[in-house]
C-alpha cells in the first residue's frame, strides 16, 4: 500500500511540475510578444511564487511577472519581481527600465552598461546631455570604456564610446567658454583612441583633424585631413578642414584654394559654407 501511495504521489508531483512549467512558459512567451496576460496565473499562485513560498516557481515565471508589472505601470510589483530574478542580463535590463521610468537616468545607464545595452545607454546619455548634466554623461561614458577595456569589447563598439566621449568633452569645453582647455585636449585624445581602434573611419579622421584645430595644432590637423583625403580623395569636408588649417596658419591663399576644391564637391555642406564665409570671395 505504501508503495502504491508513493507512486501516486510521484505521478501527482510530476503532473504539478509539468503544469507549472507549461503555465510559466506560456506567460513568458505572451509577455515577450506583447502584454503579459495575468489570467494565466491565479492570484494565489502569483502571490506564493513572489513571496518565495511556492517551491516550484521557475525563472520564466518570475521574469514574466516582472515584465507584466512593468507593462502595467506597477513599479512596486515590478521591483518585487525583479529582485527575485538571478543576476544576469534579464535582471539588469528590467532594472534599467524601471530606473529610467522612475527618472533615475544614471542608475538606468549603469545597468545598461553592465548588460551591454548600448542603444538604451545612448538614450540615457542624450537625456543627460539635453538636461545639462554633462558631468554625469562623461562619467558614464568613461565607465563604459573602462568596462569595455576589461571585457575586451569589440573594437568597433569601444571606438564609438571613445568618439562619444570626445563629443561630450568638446561640448563641455564650448559651454565653459573655452576656459577648460583640459577638456579640449582630452577630447582630442579620445578621438585619437577611437581612430586607433577604427583606423579607416572617415568620421574618426575628421574628428581628430577638427579637434586638433580646436586646441591650436594646425599642423597636426593638416596631417589628419591629408590622411583622410588619401583614403577618400573626394571628401569635401576634408578639403574644408585643410582650408581651416591653412587659415590657422594665416595662409589665406591656400585656404581659398582648398575652399574651391571643397565647394566643387559639395557647395551645400555646412563645413564648406562656413569656410567660404571666412575666406571671402
Amino acid at each position: 500500500m505504501i508503495g502504491i501511495l508513493s507512486w501516486i504521489a510521484g505521478v501527482f508531483l510530476f503532473a504539478m511540475l509539468a503544469t507549472l512549467q507549461f503555465v510559466s512558459m506560456s506567460a513568458f512567451h505572451d509577455v515577450a510578444q506583447a502584454q503579459a496576460p495575468m489570467h494565466l496565473l491565479t492570484p494565489t499562485l502569483a502571490a506564493r511564487a513572489g513571496d518565495g513560498n511556492f517551491p516550484l516557481a521557475t525563472f520564466p515565471l518570475h521574469l514574466a511577472l516582472a515584465r507584466n508589472a512593468l507593462a502595467a505601470g506597477d513599479d512596486v510589483r515590478a521591483e518585487h519581481w525583479i529582485e527575485r530574478l538571478p543576476e544576469g542580463s534579464d535582471r539588469l535590463d528590467l532594472a534599467g527600465l524601471l530606473a529610467e521610468r522612475r527618472g533615475d537616468i544614471v542608475t538606468a545607464a549603469r545597468d545598461d552598461i553592465r548588460s551591454g545595452d548600448r542603444e538604451s545607454l545612448l538614450r540615457a546619455l542624450s537625456a543627460l546631455e539635453h538636461g545639462g548634466n554633462l558631468v554625469a554623461a562623461i562619467a558614464l561614458v568613461r565607465e563604459e570604456i573602462g568596462q569595455g577595456e576589461r571585457r575586451m569589447t569589440e573594437p568597433d563598439t569601444l571606438a564609438e564610446a571613445f568618439w562619444q566621449l570626445g563629443l561630450l568633452l568638446q561640448e563641455r569645453f564650448v559651454q565653459s567658454g573655452g576656459r577648460v582647455r583640459a577638456d579640449a585636449l582630452d577630447a582630442l585624445q579620445a578621438d585619437q583612441q577611437a581612430l586607433k581602434l577604427g583606423p579607416y573611419s572617415m568620421k574618426y579622421l575628421l574628428a581628430v583633424g577638427y579637434q586638433a584645430l580646436v586646441v591650436g595644432k594646425a599642423d597636426l590637423a593638416t596631417e589628419y585631413f591629408e590622411r583622410a583625403l588619401r583614403a577618400y580623395p573626394r571628401n569635401a569636408e576634408a578639403f574644408a578642414g585643410l582650408g581651416r588649417a591653412a587659415l590657422a596658419r594665416d595662409d589665406r591663399e591656400t585656404a581659398r584654394a582648398e575652399y574651391r576644391r571643397a565647394w566643387e564637391l559639395d557647395p551645400k555642406l555646412d563645413a564648406v559654407r562656413s569656410l567660404g564665409s571666412l575666406v571671402g570671395p
